[in-house]
């Protein structure tokens, strides 16, 4: 399956924070291009009390930079990449595996 694009390149603005909100129906891979080494994206997660959380793993809250620009995603739920403003465009989304 291809990635399907969240935040895209092409079309959110560079200097403009970007979130999307989506809800994959089985395992997937959160990926993120265009990153520089300061820049960063944030994968939160719908919770109980209906806010989105940073989503966690055993090293923390998941997030996407330079390295490492992709994430395997194993827990089933409604998730949101959050870019905050940036210097340069970047191109993120996720695909099942």
């Amino acid at each position: 399956m291809a990635l399907i694009k969240l935040i895209d390149a092409a079309t959110a603005a560079v200097l403009e924070p970007a979130a999307t909100v989506f809800s994959p129906a089985g395992s997937f891979v959160i990926d993120a291009v265009g990153l520089k080494v300061n820049e960063f994206i944030v994968l939160y997660k719908l919770m109980s009390d209906g806010l989105y959380h940073p989503a966690t793993n055993k090293e923390g809250s998941i997030v996407l930079s330079a390295n490492p620009n992709n994430v395997l995603i194993d827990v089933p739920g409604s998730y949101k990449l959050v870019k905050p403003a940036s210097t340069a465009a970047v191109t993120a989304g996720w695909e099942l595996v």
